[in-house]
């Protein structure tokens, strides 16, 4: 059975992915709190790549949680999301 950071970061990446799909990431506060959720995944990611046998799901969480930080640092930017 795989550890429970496993199931966490699994968790922690869809409630991202969700967040990511109904947020105005034009508003501030929304966008504070995906900063909050992205963090917590990698941290999350970053347990998991410890966990040896799952290092390739870590890493590949770890690479989501980079690309969601980007789009919303591009969103603080431009105040849309991608440009």
């Amino acid at each position: 059975m795989p550890p429970v950071e496993v199931f966490a970061a699994i968790e922690s990446a869809a409630e991202a992915r969700s967040m990511l799909e109904q947020a105005d990431l034009g508003d501030p506060a929304q966008r504070d709190w995906m900063h909050y959720e992205v963090a917590l995944l990698a941290h999350w990611a970053a347990l998991v790549t410890k966990a040896g046998e799952y290092t390739a799901l870590g890493e590949g969480l770890a690479d989501f949680a980079a690309r969601c930080e980007h789009l919303l640092d591009s969103a603080a930017r431009c105040g849309k999301p991608g440009q």
